[in-house]
């Protein structure tokens, strides 16, 4: 995630970042296996991608896209945990001017 801060938060990029909803434990709704790769892919149920826009030592801010979009300041400590839970799953979109 300090990467993640580094190229996309501070350089002004708007960071996609999977969590689960309402950063609650990863509920694993159904699993497959690619069959080229061998690679096994789960999906859950209460993933959820928020707009990650800022950050302090023990904090992340989020817009939090839902029934309302809501801004939220969360723990970082949980926020990450769940990222890492489900595979890191991280967009930076970039400037190209």
């Amino acid at each position: 995630t300090k990467e993640i801060l580094a190229e996309g938060i501070d350089a002004d990029m708007p960071v996609l970042y999977w969590v689960t909803h309402d950063l609650n434990p990863p509920a694993l709704e159904l699993s497959w296996t690619i069959k080229d790769t061998g690679k096994k892919v789960n999906w859950y149920r209460n993933l959820h991608c928020v707009l990650m826009t800022g950050y302090e030592e023990d904090t992340l801010d989020f817009i939090n896209p839902g029934e309302t979009t809501v801004r939220e300041t969360v723990s970082r400590s949980l926020a990450m945990r769940r990222h890492a839970e489900l595979g890191r799953r991280t967009v930076i979109v970039k400037k190209d001017y």
